[in-house]
């Protein structure tokens, strides 16, 4: 009989999203070519779906499938079922779970989709940089941030959640509560040089969202082996809300060898107790993908996106002189856009991610022009894929041609695309829909390849009542 292994905590949380499965990804070293992938992931009891046994026990069955792809290959595609039965005295709980995988090192594209009932369905997407843990360089893991860190005792604890000696609880969300006056850290380090065993420093720091730093000690390793990994437990009952980092620093004779950084969140309203809505949006913020955008990334998501803004919005965008205040920005932008705030998924910002990766494949014109920029890219990003399309190819002298028709734009909308020069651009000639290019002489000064069947849509006359 296969045995699913789960842990549950109870623990006071302030959830940002209920209804969401919380997940973090951890990088460790596996073996001279592989990395070892952990997915941890958490649930919360009450967002569960419950259906009812024989035996009148409710339980929840919830499903995974996670893909993980490079260069459109498949390198893993996993699925799985959480199973967690309700007894009728069990309280709110959050609930753990972990799998492992291992990976080479390179730049992968991920895909999780969970199932918690027939018609409720979350997926998610991000990018995975998978890191080399084997080259000469000193090398620090992923920081595990935990919940509980205990000495491993195989009579008590699940085997799931050992690492070394060690049973750790992954603390998925990184944020503390007043519950645990502790940051409890876990990581490893490899590649040690011989020459430096015996003269290993470790320098941790706490350092506030603005990089200025509240808490900073140092321990000496003595002589350690050519990898080692550390754990322990930081007071963090002196520090207020707010976003931090835990900094750690390796150093041999007081030269810097490796650094590696984690961000945490204190939410806790025994410290202050005017938490608002803005500062939860803040700490929302800093846990989005946005807030860790690169200026060229940032530039590129504004580029995509300026085709939904209206003008006011563009106006008071290019007015921001920071980064920091464009990740901002374009985090407020889905929020506010974001259809249905009950799920962990912005479905408008999934769909439009969809256009762009369509436009990109089909619309790019070589490396002249990215797809998203084109004329039929634009018009896809702004109103979305089109309930017909018709694709007319050139003959007998006649330029090739597109046909759009959205049923539900403005009562009904056409849109028509004529490759003027034969060099794939199709360019946008005439369009039905307001605040779009008009040109009701469009069908004979462009010649396109559509047999005219006398529809007011190809005739200036009757196209110029519309």
């Amino acid at each position: 009989m296969k045995i699913t292994f789960f842990t549950i905590i109870l623990f006071l949380s302030l959830q940002l999203n209920l209804n969401s499965v919380e997940f973090n990804i951890l990088q460790f070293r596996y073996d001279e070519n592989k990395t070892l992938f952990e997915f941890n992931y958490q649930l919360h009891s009450d967002s569960l779906f419950y259906i009812s046994d024989t035996n009148n026990t409710k339980y929840s069955s919830t499903k995974f499938n996670l893909i993980v792809t490079s260069t459109g290959i498949e390198s893993i595609n996993s699925n799985w079922v959480f199973q967690y039965p309700k007894y009728s005295n069990d309280t709110s709980l959050v609930l753990f779970d972990k799998k492992y995988f291992t990976l080479f090192p390179g730049q992968y594209n991920y895909k999780l989709v969970v199932s918690r009932s027939s018609d409720n369905q979350e997926e998610y997407t991000g990018k995975l940089d998978v890191r080399d843990f084997n080259s000469k360089n000193v090398l620090i893991s992923d920081i595990l941030l935990a919940h509980q860190i205990f000495n491993f005792d195989s009579s008590q604890h699940n085997p799931l959640f050992q690492k070394n000696k060690l049973f750790l609880i992954p603390n998925v969300e990184h944020t503390l509560s007043g519950i645990y006056p502790y940051l409890k850290y876990y990581y490893e380090v490899y590649n040690i040089d011989t020459n430096s065993k015996r003269n290993i420093e470790i320098e941790y720091i706490i350092r506030t969202g603005d990089n200025k730093d509240v808490n900073t000690f140092k321990k000496k390793k003595g002589n350690v082996s050519n990898s080692f990994f550390d754990y322990g437990l930081i007071p963090i009952d002196t520090l207020k809300n707010g976003v931090y980092k835990l900094v750690i620093n390796i150093y041999n004779n007081s030269s810097l060898l490796q650094t590696q950084v984690s961000k945490f969140y204190i939410l806790d309203p025994n410290r202050d107790f005017h938490i608002t809505q803005k500062f939860v949006d803040n700490i929302s913020f800093e846990r989005s993908p946005f807030a860790l955008m690169t200026e060229e990334k940032v530039k590129y998501e504004y580029e995509t996106m300026k085709i939904l803004l209206t003008e006011f919005e563009i106006e008071k965008y290019e007015l921001l002189n920071s980064v920091r205040a464009q990740q901002r920005a374009l985090y407020n932008f889905w929020k506010e856009r974001d259809p249905d705030t009950t799920t962990a998924v912005n479905e408008l910002m999934t769909k439009f991610q969809d256009r762009i990766e369509y436009a990109t494949k089909y619309f790019s014109r070589g490396d002249i022009m990215p797809g998203w920029k084109t004329e039929r890219g634009r018009i896809l990003l702004k109103y979305g894929f089109p309930t017909n399309r018709e694709i007319f190819r050139a003959k007998s002298g006649r330029k090739a041609a597109e046909e759009w028709q959205y049923d539900d734009l403005y009562g009904g909308s056409y849109f028509f695309f004529v490759d003027r020069f034969g060099d794939n651009s199709f360019l946008l000639v005439h369009s039905t829909a307001p605040n779009e290019i008009k040109n009701y002489n469009w069908f004979q000064e462009f010649n396109p390849a559509i047999d005219n069947d006398g529809s007011p849509k190809y005739n200036s006359s009757r196209n110029a009542d519309r």
